[in-house]
């Protein structure tokens, strides 16, 4: 597990929250990416929109029941979805419900992955983790272009 991890780099993930409690398998998710040097950080929605600020971020959320779905569901229409079209999000969607209806769109940022329930934690996990350390090494890559060629055949 050594390819991609530097020694004193942290990642940050922030669980969306849909209850007032923490489910069961917060504890679980985080000790797994926590092996990656990932800490998972619980948010509320009203907090959401304060981390807006800044670079991209990922967001992990897990949608077990109706309850929850209705109260993502709302989170989606208010906000998420606007959030995930201006790349301000990476979200991973865990659910064992439909994707999300603008998916075709979100495909072509790869900013959206859906991981449908039930599913192995292990595997999900290295999955994140996978995403996280291939964007932060995109960032040691040159901004610019190739430089142009100028034809000398014709001179």
């Amino acid at each position: 597990m050594s390819d991609g991890i530097l020694p004193g780099q942290q990642h940050y993930i922030f669980f969306l929250q849909l209850n007032r409690q923490l489910p069961p398998f917060y504890q679980v998710i985080s000790e797994y990416l926590s092996c990656w040097n990932i800490k998972l950080i619980p948010v509320s929605r009203s907090s959401l929109a304060e981390l807006d600020k800044g670079q991209n971020k990922y967001l992990l959320t897990i949608v077990t029941d109706m309850a929850s779905l209705n109260k993502y569901r709302q989170i989606q229409k208010e906000y998420l979805n606007f959030a995930l079209l201006g790349q301000k999000y990476c979200l991973f969607e865990m659910t064992s419900f439909s994707p999300n209806s603008l998916i075709e769109r979100l495909r072509r940022f790869d900013n959206y992955h859906h991981f449908p329930l039930p599913v192995e934690v292990e595997a999900a996990c290295q999955g994140i983790a996978r995403k996280v350390f291939k964007d932060s090494k995109v960032v040691e890559k040159w901004p610019g272009g190739r430089r142009g060629k100028f034809p000398f055949t014709d001179l």
